[in-house]
């Protein structure tokens, strides 16, 4: 089974993706509307399933207010009687996780953790969350300010090291390593990838870092540049040339084959 979620509607669907018709393909709805404030919709973002639980991240934009990042939250459902599970007992009539971050963009999974990470383009309320799935804990260990920057895309190597690309404009964005130490966190930049355009990040099974480079046209002194990837190592030292490619590459996702 797998869980698809709509930014626009209250639901998320359980659906089994080897159906052959669509009565087969969709399981049931996983009600969300508990979390339709402000603007009604709670823009349900990303999904990672862990430990027999499905955690769905909810962006919180109130797009009648300005785009507004509100109150951002995951609900976790056990993917057995998919059910939603209480993470909130604090908060009355709320049973996802609140998470002290603003406008979740994505989560990975680490060692048996959660990392969420997210940001906006006009304020620093962004930053690294990590997410115990078992004890439906939270911890943030990252808050962007202006110093260290933002994190808008994140690739996890192990569970003391991240690469991220911050924003810091239109097509103005830095690559940076990210060191974590008992939840403490350091952020270095990566010489030579500093104000420039860059577009995605992953890694592959060796713990190798993709990043994407956008296409940058000449002016001045500043020569063109084909988009493309350069792939550094976990130590975020190069390996080989840039693999140039015709457009701007997005997303960088690699996937196994049995």
């Amino acid at each position: 089974l797998a869980v698809i979620t709509f930014l626009g509607k209250t639901e998320a669907w359980v659906v089994n993706p080897e159906a052959q018709n669509f009565a087969d393909f969709k399981i049931r709805e996983l009600d969300l509307s508990a979390y339709a404030f402000n603007d009604g919709i709670p823009d349900a973002k990303n999904v990672e399933v862990i430990n027999g639980r499905a955690f769905i991240s909810m962006q919180q934009v109130d797009f009648s207010n300005g785009y507004s990042k509100e109150q951002a939250y995951i609900a976790v459902f056990d993917t057995s009687s998919w059910e939603e599970l209480d993470a909130n007992p604090q908060e009355p009539g709320v049973k996802a996780i609140a998470l002290t971050i603003r406008n979740p963009l994505d989560m990975q999974i680490v060692d048996d953790h959660l990392y969420v990470y997210g940001m906006d383009y006009s304020s620093y309320v962004g930053g690294l969350e990590v997410i115990n799935p078992s004890t439906l804990t939270s911890n943030v260990i990252y808050r962007d300010n202006a110093e260290t920057g933002r994190i808008f895309n994140l690739t996890m190597v192990s569970a003391n090291q991240a690469y991220a690309i911050d924003y810091a404009g239109w097509k103005n964005n830095s690559f940076k390593s990210i060191a974590i130490n008992n939840d403490s966190v350091t952020i270095t930049p990566v010489t030579g990838y500093e104000n420039t355009y860059l577009t995605a990040l992953g890694s592959d099974s060796t713990s190798n870092v993709w990043l994407g480079l956008g296409a940058i046209a000449a002016d001045g002194d500043t020569p063109a540049r084909q988009p493309g990837v350069q792939v550094f190592t976990s130590a975020a030292e190069l390996s080989g040339e840039v693999l140039t490619t015709d457009l701007d590459p997005d997303k960088i996702v690699f996937l196994t084959k049995d």
